[in-house]
C-alpha cells in the first residue's frame, strides 16, 4: 500500500449508515449474539480532526435475513492534490445470527481486492482474488457494526481478506458526547492484529472508533 499512515483496509469496521428504520436481529450462535433494535448511522472518517472520507452502512430485512451494505470512500489530499484514494463496497447477509455470505470489492489506491466469504461444513471458506482459504467457524467480519461482534478471536478484513487475531477487553461504561448530546456508552479496547478503541451505545450499535495511524496521527470515525 502506498500510504502506510492510513492502512484503510483494516479501517473498514462498521460504521456509517443511513437510517432505514429499526432492525431486530436475534442470534442463536456464538457468531453474533443477540442485539436489540438499532438504527443505521453515518460516520465521518477523520485524520487529526480533518475529514478525509465517509463510511456508510445500510440495513434491510428480507424475510428472515438481515442484509448489511457498507460503502467507504476516502480521498486524502495534500495541497489539494489527491495522494490516496480508497473505495470499498461490501454486502453481508446474516440469518439467525450466522453469516451466510460476504461479498466485497475494494480499490485501495489502485490495488484491487475481490473478497467472498461463505459457510461450509468445516467453517468458513474465504476467497480472495480467486484464491481460497479455510477460516475458523467463529470468525466474523471486522465491520464491527454491533457490539456483539467485538469479541476476542478471529476477524476477517472485508477489504483485503486478511485474517486477524484479536483480543477485546471487558466493557467499561463511560459518558461521551454524540451529536452534541451526552450519552452512556460501553467502551471496548481491541488489541492484537487490529488495535482499536470502540464505543457502543445502549442499543449495542457503534458510535465511535479511534486508533493511531502508523505515522502517529489520530484517526477516528465520528458519527454524524
Amino acid at each position: 500500500m502506498s500510504l502506510p499512515l492510513l492502512r484503510m483496509r483494516a479501517v473498514v469496521m462498521v460504521v456509517s449508515a443511513v437510517v432505514l428504520g429499526q432492525l431486530l436481529l436475534v442470534a442463536t450462535t456464538g457468531a453474533l449474539p443477540t442485539i436489540g433494535h438499532g438504527l443505521g448511522r453515518v460516520f465521518a472518517i477523520e485524520r487529526n480532526g480533518e475529514e478525509i472520507g465517509r463510511h456508510e452502512v445500510t440495513f434491510e430485512q428480507r424475510g428472515g435475513r438481515l442484509e448489511v451494505r457498507i460503502k467507504v470512500t476516502v480521498d486524502y489530499r495534500f495541497l489539494f492534490i489527491s495522494v490516496y484514494r480508497f473505495e470499498h463496497d461490501a454486502h453481508e447477509i446474516w440469518k439467525d445470527g450466522t453469516l451466510q455470505e460476504l461479498r466485497a470489492i475494494t480499490n485501495d489506491n489502485g490495488e484491487s481486492f475481490d473478497v467472498v466469504v461463505w459457510p461450509q461444513a468445516s467453517g468458513l471458506l474465504l476467497n480472495v482474488n480467486g484464491e481460497e482459504h479455510d477460516v475458523g467457524r467463529g470468525a466474523v467480519p471486522s465491520s464491527l457494526w454491533c457490539q456483539d461482534m467485538a469479541q476476542s478471536g478471529q476477524m476477517i478484513d472485508p477489504a483485503d481478506g486478511e485474517v486477524m487475531n484479536v483480543k477485546v477487553s471487558a466493557a467499561k461504561w463511560v459518558q461521551m458526547t454524540v451529536r452534541g448530546v451526552t450519552i452512556r456508552a460501553q467502551k471496548f479496547v481491541m488489541t492484537g492484529d487490529l488495535e482499536r478503541e470502540l464505543w457502543y451505545d445502549s442499543t449495542g450499535m457503534l458510535v465511535k472508533v479511534r486508533f493511531s495511524g502508523e505515522d502517529g496521527s489520530e484517526l477516528q470515525f465520528r458519527m454524524l
